[in-house]
C-alpha cells in the first residue's frame, strides 16, 4: 500500500452524484488516496472495521470463507456494513464496529479512496444520494449473508 496525492478531484461523484459547489469543497478533502499493488488485502475478514472504500481505478474480489463471492471496479465501495452497523459500547464510548464480513484483495493495482466512519458520516450527511446508495448496497449485502 502507497499513500498517494489523488489527482482524481471529483473522486466523490460516483457515490454522491452531482453537488453544488458548498458540498464540492466540504467532499474534496475528506478521506486519503492510497495505491495497492495486485493480490494485496486491502481489508481481512473478522478484523476490526475502520474505514468506507471508494474505489477510484482497478479492480477487487471480495473473499468470504476462502471464496470469491464478488469482484467491485472503479466507482464502487466496500467497508460500509460494518462502520453502518455499529453497536455502543457504554454510555460514553466511541460505537465498536462489526467486524469484517469479508476480505477485499486486489486482482491489479488499484487506487482507492478511504474514508474513516467520521468521514463517510459526513459524506452522507452532505449528499443525500450517498446516503441512499449507501444504505441500499448496506442492506443488499447483509441480505445475502450468512449470520
Amino acid at each position: 500500500m502507497t499513500r498517494t496525492s489523488d489527482t482524481t478531484e471529483n473522486w466523490w461523484v460516483d457515490v454522491c452524484g452531482p453537488v453544488d459547489r458548498r458540498t464540492r469543497r466540504r467532499l474534496r478533502h475528506l478521506g486519503t488516496a492510497y495505491v495497492y499493488m495486485p493480490e494485496a488485502s486491502i481489508v481481512s475478514e473478522g478484523s476490526r472495521a475502520d474505514r468506507f472504500s471508494l474505489i477510484i481505478h482497478g479492480e477487487v474480489e471480495i473473499v468470504v470463507d476462502g471464496k470469491v463471492v464478488n469482484t467491485l471496479g472503479a466507482g464502487e465501495f466496500f467497508g460500509e456494513v460494518a462502520l453502518l452497523y455499529s453497536r455502543p459500547t457504554g454510555p460514553s464510548a466511541a460505537p465498536e464496529t462489526m467486524p469484517r464480513t469479508a476480505t477485499v484483495r486486489t486482482t491489479q493495482t488499484t487506487r482507492v479512496r478511504e474514508l474513516d466512519r467520521a468521514e463517510m458520516m459526513t459524506m452522507m450527511d452532505a449528499a443525500p444520494l450517498a446516503a441512499s446508495r449507501i444504505s441500499r448496497r448496506a442492506i443488499g449485502r447483509l441480505a445475502v449473508m450468512n449470520f
